[in-house]
């Protein structure tokens, strides 16, 4: 009779706590259940795996990525894990990794939810991760809307208080223990300092030498730097203003302004509201003229007559727009214009020659409009048929894929061709999108009428961008050649 040996199972110990609301304590428990878990079952431990404060629903956790790619070396036998959402919360996740480990012969074995290799435990697995997904998904939704909850009454929500303020705890209405800003009267002299030399004309730069040379410092004890002057001047709590959600948490990432939620009064004012105003319009303006000196009405829409590329905006005491193929290249002739002289050629033009109201014909202008418009129509509906063809092929191969994954076959090149495809499919369904939203329209003589007067009330204003509406809506095309002579071409409705 032949004696069988049974050797221990090489396995992993893969552990994650998700969030700094949790510990090493945590961790420390996954893997003492997994140790005792891997005693009890024949499993030796021969490597750990451990993701901090990552999520399950993301796949950027190193560790987790080192492990899969050791799985595909076949270093071990199996991964035990405390329970199935340490290793993924998302299905689709769950999917894919589970069928990569099945194609190397590797076990994905939970401690807390035994289940069996035949079908039934494949059912159990399927729902305990459908589960999981819902679970996060939920969790996400509560916390959010208790957070905000939290928020609209003004309690702290966590970080470090900015310089000037200081915490206290108060008892909410139901007797859970929170913190509520109060200001702390000596740093909040310096803040104050802050915001009076830089309403006086001072320079970041200059008030973070002027504090350092006093000896002040910083919340976290610091020397001022002009960066940090200017996160002062701009921190809305200073003028009693409660912001919340204003950026994605741990990140700069503003939110859209329609999710950022402001309330006045909240916190108490460490400045006067007409300093905290007089700072903000200050900022502002300054703001604007950092970023934008010049704006360059013709962008886009004026050529280099030499060799045809675009012209691009050349800055300094006299701005001007120079051919974009010469700047980058130094190749070819110089082309050259003054911003001023082009631009005002072109509003003189359309003033002068174009939009004299007495002067148009707007039966026959209407005519040629709505011609335009209905080839537009046609063009977009079968613009919208291709995209919907294309979207019910990539959908299609997704199923395929989807199907192939199901059946245990799954490839890095499977994965990838996946991945590709959701991001077609996602920027197919944008496209449709947009054109769904893109109105065509139908006109009648007084309708272009008024809107050639409107034309006219943009140029003859003030506002630049109104300017450059009116210009890009009646002029394709501004060829300016070597010697100065400059060519306008017009948009097609106006050449009828």
């Amino acid at each position: 009779m032949t004696e069988i040996s049974h050797y221990p199972l090489k396995a992993a110990a893969y552990a994650r706590y998700s969030s700094n609301n949790q510990s090493e304590t945590s961790i420390e428990a996954q893997l003492q259940a997994i140790e005792e878990f891997a005693r009890q079952n024949g499993y030796i431990i021969i490597e750990k795996y451990i993701d901090r404060a990552k999520s399950a629903k993301s796949d950027e956790r190193p560790e987790f990525q080192r492990m899969i790619s050791d799985a595909k070396n076949k270093k071990f036998d199996a991964i035990i894990v405390h329970k199935l959402d340490r290793f993924s919360r998302r299905r689709r996740d769950a999917i894919i990794y589970s069928e990569l480990l099945k194609q190397n012969n590797i076990k994905l074995v939970s401690v807390t939810e035994p289940f069996s290799d035949d079908p039934s435990g494949e059912l159990l697995k399927g729902v305990i991760e459908v589960v999981n997904e819902w679970y996060i998904n939920n969790l996400r939704h509560e916390i959010k809307t208790k957070t905000k909850i939290v928020a609209m009454k003004g309690y702290f929500l966590g970080g470090v208080p900015p310089l000037g303020y200081d915490l206290e705890e108060v008892k909410d209405e139901y007797g859970n223990t929170r913190k509520r800003y109060v200001i702390n009267e000596e740093e909040a002299e310096i803040v104050r300092e802050i915001f009076r030399l830089y309403s006086e004309g001072f320079s970041f730069k200059k008030i973070a030498n002027y504090l350092n040379n006093k000896g002040y410092k910083t919340k976290k004890g610091g020397h001022f730097k002009a960066s940090s002057i200017a996160e002062i001047l701009r921190n809305k709590k200073y003028g009693g203003i409660y912001v919340y959600n204003q950026s994605k948490h741990g990140t700069r990432i503003r939110h859209p302004h329609d999710e950022i939620i402001e309330i006045e009064g909240l916190i108490p004012a460490i400045v006067s509201k007409e300093l905290f105003e007089l700072v903000r319009q200050k900022l502002n303006k300054n703001s604007r003229t950092l970023t934008k000196k010049h704006n360059y009405l013709l962008l886009d829409i004026i050529y280099c007559g030499d060799c045809g590329s675009r012209m691009t905006g050349s800055g300094g005491k006299k701005p001007k727009y120079v051919c974009q193929n010469w700047k980058n290249n130094k190749k070819g002739r110089y082309v050259g214009v003054g911003k001023q002289k082009v631009e005002q050629f072109v509003i003189s033009y359309l003033k002068n020659v174009l939009l004299p109201i007495d002067k148009i014909d707007f039966e026959k202008l209407t005519e040629e409009l709505n011609r335009i418009e209905a080839e537009r129509e046609s063009l977009y509906e079968k613009k919208f048929e291709e995209l919907m063809n294309k979207k019910a092929e990539i959908e299609k191969q997704i199923e395929n894929i989807t199907k192939a994954i199901l059946r245990g076959i799954l490839t890095d090149k499977l994965e990838l061709k996946s991945k590709e495809l959701e991001q077609q499919l996602r920027d197919i369904n944008n496209e449709i999108k947009n054109l769904r939203n893109q109105a065509l329209n139908k006109y009648s003589p007084e309708q272009v009428k008024e809107m050639y007067k409107y034309f006219l009330l943009q140029l003859n204003s003030n506002n630049e961008l109104l300017i450059e509406r009116a210009i890009k809506k009646l002029i394709s095309k501004v060829i300016v050649y070597p010697r100065g002579y400059i060519d306008i071409k017009t948009r097609d409705f106006l050449n009828s």
